[in-house]
């Protein structure tokens, strides 16, 4: 059993999950910077994100990125119809207003970071990183018991991955410099949320430390 956040984020069992970081959620050009939503949130988080990435990698830490995709293939009545009520966004015939995150298009390309060679790009139709996906099975291939999330937006794909870690019995840390939304107040609950019953909430500074720290 793994108590303290020093054992649990131990570089030899943990891997790094980037959620989403894609023009259409985080660009000013993309689809929410179309529906006139707030990005400052999630654009601030490239910094402190980027330095995560580089120590992850110096620590041999797996770095699994997670790629949104919405197509006719994926795109179910119960799925289109979840922000039917909303001027913006997805409407009541299943045609988007503002389409986002569509294979092989600019609006889902990466923002701010993009996964390196020895990364693993995770492809996902729903908020969870989990869902259908196999994300699960890198993980326990490759021995992990901790996972890292960080990404956008966090009160939807971010928790709901971070969740979905939990449910999947792995230790779950969520670096909040490292997280963005478009709400703050629903960005704030969502991380107290997240450090009251489902992990741990740090901040990638912490995580970076504490690695420098073991390596030595």
């Amino acid at each position: 059993m793994l108590k303290t956040l020093e054992e649990r984020i131990h570089y030899g069992h943990t891997a790094l999950v980037i959620v989403d970081m894609q023009n259409d959620f985080c660009h000013e050009d993309g689809a929410f910077g179309k529906m006139g939503l707030n990005l400052s949130l999630i654009q601030k988080v490239v910094t402190p994100m980027e330095k995560i990435i580089e120590s992850a990698h110096r620590f041999k830490v797996p770095v699994l990125f997670t790629q949104m995709l919405h197509s006719q293939w994926t795109n179910s009545d119960a799925w289109v119809q979840r922000n039917r009520v909303k001027k913006t966004g997805w409407v009541d015939e299943g045609k988007p207003s503002h389409p986002y995150c569509l294979p092989d298009t600019w609006g889902a390309d990466w923002y701010g970071v993009a996964p390196a060679k020895e990364d693993y790009v995770v492809s996902k139709h729903r908020y969870g990183a989990f869902v259908n996906t196999d994300l699960d099975l890198i993980l326990r291939t490759r021995q992990k018991k901790s996972v890292i999330v960080v990404g956008v937006d966090t009160t939807l794909c971010v928790a709901c991955t971070a969740r979905g870690a939990l449910m999947h019995d792995y230790y779950v840390i969520v670096a909040e410099d490292c997280c963005g939304g478009v709400d703050e107040e629903e960005h704030r609950f969502t991380l107290r949320t997240l450090d009251k019953y489902f992990g741990i909430v740090t901040t990638s500074q912490e995580i970076i430390q504490i690695w420098n720290n073991q390596k030595k």
